[in-house]
Formats: C-alpha cells, sequence, structure tokens
C-alpha cells in the first residue's frame, strides 16, 4: 500500500495531509518548513529527513527557496545503497511547503529527485515552484494513487483521459479521409493532401482533453480560493478518506481499510499546527 498525501493552500495557508504515517515532516523548528515525501518509498526518506534534522537548525533566509537549495545541497552528500532501477515516481517526489523570513503568503515546490548513476547521488531534477499571490491565489497537489478521486482534480482518470484522446485521434483520421475523398480526383486533390501533411493530430487530440482538463482545474481553483482554514482541513481530510476506502473496496478487501493518519495546517502566524498525528513521526 502505498502513500496517499493532498495539499491545498491559498493565501491563508496551507493545509495537508496524508494516511500514513511519516509523510509530513517539519524541517525548521523555528520556521514554518515543511517536506512531504512517500512513507512507503524505497528511499528512506524519514532516515535522510531526521539526520537532516540533527546537523542543526538550517539558517533564515528571506525566501523560500534559501530553505529548498539548503536541503538539496544535503541530500547531494547522502550515499546511496539501493537498486535505482526498482524507483517509480512516487518514490521520487517530494513537495516543501512554508514560508521564507519576508514571505507573506506560502510557497510550494513540488519536487521530482534524480539519481545519478555514476556519482550516486541525489539532485533536483524537476523543479515546479508555486508563490501564493494576489495573482496565483491557489495550489494543490498530491502524491500516490488519486486516480479514484481525480475527477476532482482532473475531471477523469488518467486511464480516461488516455481513452478520449484515443478516440479523438480516431474521429480525427475519420474526418481527414472523408475530406480525401471528397476532394479526390478534383484540383484541389493536392492543396488538401498538403494542408493535412501540416495537421497536427497530436496537439489537437491533446488539446481537447486538456481544455476539459483546464476546466475543472479552474472551478477547483474558485473553490479553493474561497475555503478558510478550516474548509481546507475538512477538505483535504475528506478526499484522503474518500481515496483510502475507495481503494479498500475496488481491491475486494486486498488493501487495508485506511483513514488520514496526519494533517497539518502551515500558516505565517502559528507556523506548524498538527491536527493529526502519530508519535512515532515526530
Amino acid at each position: 500500500m502505498g502513500t496517499s498525501f493532498l495539499y491545498m493552500a491559498n493565501m491563508s495557508g496551507v493545509v495537508c495531509g496524508s494516511d500514513t504515517d511519516m509523510t509530513i515532516f517539519q524541517l525548521s523548528k523555528k520556521m514554518p518548513v515543511v517536506l512531504a515525501a512517500s512513507a512507503t518509498s524505497l528511499i528512506p526518506w524519514p532516515h535522510i529527513i531526521e539526520n537532516y534534522r540533527k546537523k542543526g537548525e538550517p539558517q533564515y533566509y528571506q525566501d523560500f527557496e534559501g530553505y529548498i537549495k539548503d536541503f538539496e545541497k544535503y541530500l547531494s552528500t547522502v550515499e546511496i545503497n539501493f537498486e535505482l532501477q526498482a524507483l517509480d515516481g512516487n518514490d521520487c517526489n517530494l513537495i516543501f511547503m512554508g514560508y521564507g523570513e519576508s514571505d507573506i503568503y506560502p510557497t510550494i515546490y513540488d519536487i521530482y529527485v534524480g539519481v545519478d548513476e555514476t556519482s550516486r547521488g541525489f539532485y533536483f531534477e524537476e523543479v515546479d515552484a508555486c508563490e501564493i499571490s494576489h495573482d496565483t491565489n491557489t495550489s494543490s497537489g498530491y502524491i500516490g494513487n488519486f486516480d479514484l478521486v481525480s475527477t476532482l482534480f482532473q475531471g477523469a482518470t488518467s486511464q480516461m483521459l488516455g481513452f478520449v484522446e484515443d478516440r479523438a485521434k480516431e474521429f480525427i483520421d475519420e474526418y481527414i479521409s472523408r475530406v480525401y475523398d471528397k476532394f479526390a480526383g478534383t484540383i484541389y486533390e493536392n492543396r488538401v493532401k498538403k494542408y493535412f501533411e501540416k495537421y497536427n493530430k497530436e496537439y489537437l487530440s491533446l488539446f481537447i482533453t486538456q481544455e476539459a482538463s483546464d476546466l475543472v482545474y479552474n472551478r477547483l481553483n474558485i473553490g479553493i480560493d474561497t475555503f478558510s482554514i478550516e474548509d481546507m482541513v475538512g477538505a483535504v481530510e475528506t478526499i484522503i478518506d474518500a481515496n483510502v476506502r475507495l481503494n479498500h473496496i475496488y481491491s475486494g478487501g486486498k488493501v487495508p481499510m485506511g483513514q488520514t493518519r496526519e494533517l497539518a495546517v502551515i500558516t505565517r502566524a502559528e507556523g506548524l499546527k498538527w491536527i493529526k498525528h502519530s508519535l512515532f513521526a515526530i
């Protein structure tokens, strides 16, 4: 069973939760700097994070990015002693949440950690940063499998999106074939052929599904923008509980019945506050 971690953020702060203990970690006792990683990852994140914290408090950084770079610097010194081929995307996904010294609103970094097979060292391969502001006033994301409730985030499951894209390509091919037949043997035949040679079927089929997904994302963001901290706490916990229970049902009971095990709020005024927390994760 993998970790299911979810966060929501707006200008009021960040709410995050997980169905697995030892997923959410505070990197600083004095500053609201929080890291989420899959507790079931082949990479021993709890051990790595504990050793990072043992080296002492990170210095204060005006921008949240400073804390990201500080952890990346430490991570590059960690010795790797596991099989790289067995890693998947969730194993390598880190989500940083919190505030720099001068930040009014939270910042979220969604990071994919790469592993250098030559030096056997970690590095940050893909970094997606979202700084909450009056222009970008919401953010949400997750680690793990949320396919069963992904209509809330994507408008459809990843399998359904793939099916729709394939069907869109079939319809486009059928349309092109009908146009060819219509103008075959006429003075426009070569012109039509040249036009469709430039036709990007891949882009059009992707555009159709992306447009529908964007509509769902926009509605989700409008909702999160209106949420209070209490609203986000309720939403995050409800979605995680629904996800793990649906996974239990669809697995025929093979996946254990779960619930939200960790739930936390991160704000400028109060830093990290736990609502649910395992003693083993302290």
